[in-house]
């Protein structure tokens, strides 16, 4: 019985854990507004603000939302940064903080709208796999012993 209930919460958790991602900060394309956003706990799910679809990166990468969204608009309008940290425009272009590059030659965004790194799916398709292997070892030890 204690196999049975073990293996039925080592089958559950990940999916317990596979629903909440990491705190991020994210990005509305269309008006270059940043956030930090978490999708919340067990207790509490937080919905993704509509058309904030760019997730910028996981909050301990920045100091805060203002150094995310610089970050953002600077790697979007196709600039770089060296080693000063400073925004870096193709083309001698100039950096402006809510837009991004200006000036200078057309630049190929960077960064896509695409969704980022899933971590809560990556974790759910792991122990999805181990928790098979799991079922399948404790079925089969139950079977070998019901043989003799």
């Amino acid at each position: 019985m204690l196999r049975k209930v073990l293996a039925i919460f080592i089958f559950l958790i990940p999916f317990a854990l596979a629903q909440f991602s990491p705190p991020v900060y994210i990005t509305n394309p269309d008006t270059g507004e940043c956030r930090y956003y978490f999708a919340g706990d067990a207790a509490h799910f937080n919905p993704r603000p509509e058309n904030f679809t760019v997730t910028i990166g996981p909050v301990n990468a920045f100091s805060d939302v203002l150094e995310a969204c610089t970050v953002y608009h600077c790697i979007s309008s196709g600039g770089g940064f060296g080693v000063s940290k400073e925004c870096i425009c193709p083309n001698r272009g100039i950096f402006v903080n809510n837009t991004g590059c200006v000036g200078g030659k057309e630049a190929n965004p960077i960064v896509s709208d695409s969704p980022s790194f899933d971590f809560g799916r990556i974790v759910l398709a792991i122990s999805l796999i181990v928790n098979g292997f799991l079922l399948y070892f404790l079925l089969k030890r139950r079977k070998t012993y019901h043989q003799h």
